[in-house]
């Protein structure tokens, strides 16, 4: 089960994601005691930061959704357009078309930080087979993977700001 919400606070983006880990069954110690330090351990991140203005996480078959991502960075390294003329959005439609040429079973998140716009702009877009190209837009907060999950974090965070709690103090606690 995975879950990633990436939110607006201020002048920054928040990115709160699990970690994929997956115990392989045949190699676990039978008493299953000292699970935490078993080297028999398949893990992997599921928000990556392609540079210190853009972050992707994904959720979804992993090897698909790094090849997604791998294509993505490419594109940005090679893009002639991206660097003479940056735009949030340009790289939301990258991300996108990659996605939808590639048959990879995932949805992203792609957070930005338009560093050269005159006053830094801050981005987050939810990129997902089920979303026309034409309805890329950014948002205030976003999420990804599973309904339960978010409902469940929705419950904390709501009884997190009933305390007093600040949005960015709760959004975090619930996690």
């Amino acid at each position: 089960m995975t879950i990633v919400i990436a939110k607006k606070f201020d002048e920054s983006i928040v990115i709160l994601s699990d970690t994929k880990i997956t115990y392989h069954e045949n190699l676990v110690p039978k008493d299953r005691k000292n699970l935490r330090s078993d080297p028999v351990l398949d893990a992997s991140l599921k928000t990556i930061i392609l540079y210190p203005n853009i972050c992707v996480s994904y959720s979804g078959d992993p090897k698909s959704a790094c090849d997604v991502i791998k294509e993505f960075k490419k594109l940005l390294e090679e893009s002639a357009d991206l660097k003479s003329n940056f735009s949030s959005k340009r790289c939301a439609r990258y991300l996108y078309e990659i996605l939808i040429e590639s048959r990879a079973d995932a949805e992203f998140i792609l957070s930005i930080v338009d560093k050269f716009s005159s006053e830094p702009e801050l981005s987050i877009f939810r990129i997902s087979r089920d979303i026309d190209e034409n309805d890329l837009e950014s948002s205030s907060s976003v999420w990804i993977g599973a309904l339960d999950a978010f409902e469940e974090f929705q419950k904390l965070f709501h009884e997190q700001k009933a305390k007093n709690h600040n949005d960015r103090s709760s959004f975090s606690s619930a996690f």
